[in-house]
């Protein structure tokens, strides 16, 4: 499913610059750190982009997002471990992808 979301990224890096920053914090607040739609998965992907001042696709490397799952999602609840299509579509707004 990663793989999937990775191409539907373009192929290029983007380099953020300050607006798209402060709207990137704001939905980090919203998927991640604790928000109302918060998990694991979309934590971190937002959280990297602001953390590299960049979106790369290969930051949704198949491998590397898989292994990250299994070493923290608990076996009984694996969704909260992945990204919603609602995180993608509004990380792609603000970067205009």
């Amino acid at each position: 499913m990663v793989g999937e979301m990775a191409k539907r990224f373009q192929d290029m890096k983007v380099v953020i610059d300050n607006d798209q920053r402060k709207e990137l914090e704001r939905l980090w607040f919203i998927y991640g750190n604790g928000g109302e739609k918060s998990n694991f998965a979309q934590h971190k992907f937002i959280q990297w982009i602001l953390e590299q001042d960049e979106y790369d696709p290969k930051t949704l490397s198949t491998a590397r997002a898989s292994k990250m799952a299994k070493m923290c999602a608990p076996k009984n609840n694996f969704n909260n471990y992945r990204l919603s299509e609602e995180c993608i579509s509004a990380v792609k707004a603000v970067l205009n992808l």
